[in-house]
């Protein structure tokens, strides 16, 4: 097992470990995990990105805990949109939760997108961060499609690291925390994350493009309030996509955090707490 090397970093993460218990609930005979944190009034859900495991959102959960309830769910390495939505809403239901505010992230940007078309009104408000549109060129649906069929066929530590590598790429961290996330990474992907995992994350991706891609939803879609919030500098979320997801949702406004890249959070964490929790905060 990889060791986390960074002394503070290292107690910060065994500190919110001892702090925030995994719970688990059982969905359609699969095992969900999730964490909750804070004791606010409203509620935020946190949809995590690439990394999938709830713990791994550990810098989100500590930032906007001191003003909201927050739970994280880990996605299980489910291949159908649907059922990783419907596990979402059980964990809700469990926690005896209504509505919420959603936070989705990257990948989390997609499950989000997803659930406000299935259960609009579990979401009071919906930040889109880092996250792409419902909707993808033809080539890039083609590249999706050839993953699918090769990353099955390779050796399972092959696809983690290809997969590793990518996620370490774009979380873009600060030279001042980058140690800690090299070594946090090996020790996820060593003992968390299967292949399964990452077939997961482009199976849901194709999954969510066929069902629920904006070109086949049309105009009848949420209407709630959204925020559009993306790194000046991000690799993956680019301005073709934001405008897309401004034109797609009707009322929604952008924001673009300067010298900021994928995770935000990580660069530019108390500008990025306080843009949303002041669209939150709006009446």
């Amino acid at each position: 097992m990889a060791t986390i090397t960074l002394p503070d970093q290292r107690e910060n993460l065994l500190e919110f470990q001892a702090k925030h218990p995994c719970k688990e609930i059982t969905v359609a005979d699969v095992q969900w995990e999730y964490l909750v944190g804070g004791e606010g009034t409203d509620t935020l859900l946190f949809l995590n990105g690439g990394l999938r495991i709830a713990e791994t959102a550990f810098t989100y959960v500590q930032l906007f805990e001191p003003n909201y309830r927050v739970i994280v769910p880990t996605y299980p390495p489910l291949w159908d949109i649907d059922e990783i939505v419907d596990g979402i809403v059980a964990i809700l239901e469990q926690e005896k939760i209504q509505d919420v505010f959603a936070l989705g992230q990257s990948y989390g940007g997609m499950v989000a997108q997803v659930m406000v078309q299935r259960y609009p009104t579990r979401i009071k408000k919906l930040v889109l961060s880092s996250a792409g549109p419902l909707s993808a060129p033809r080539l890039q649906r083609m590249l999706l499609m050839l993953i699918l069929v090769i990353a099955p066929m390779l050796p399972d530590r092959m696809v983690k690291n290809i997969y590793k590598k990518s996620i370490f790429q774009i979380l873009s961290v600060p030279d001042s925390k980058r140690d800690f996330w090299q070594a946090y990474l090996d020790q996820i992907f060593e003992d968390r994350l299967s292949k399964a995992d990452v077939l997961s994350h482009f199976r849901t991706g194709e999954d969510t493009l066929r069902k629920y891609g904006y070109d086949r939803v049309g105009t009848d879609h949420w209407s709630g309030e959204v925020l559009v919030i993306g790194g000046e500098n991000d690799p993956v979320s680019s301005e073709t996509d934001r405008n897309k997801m401004v034109a797609f949702y009707p009322n929604t406004r952008l924001e673009i955090v300067s010298d900021a890249e994928h995770a935000i959070v990580l660069s530019k964490p108390n500008e990025y707490v306080a843009s949303i929790k002041a669209f939150f905060d709006e009446n």
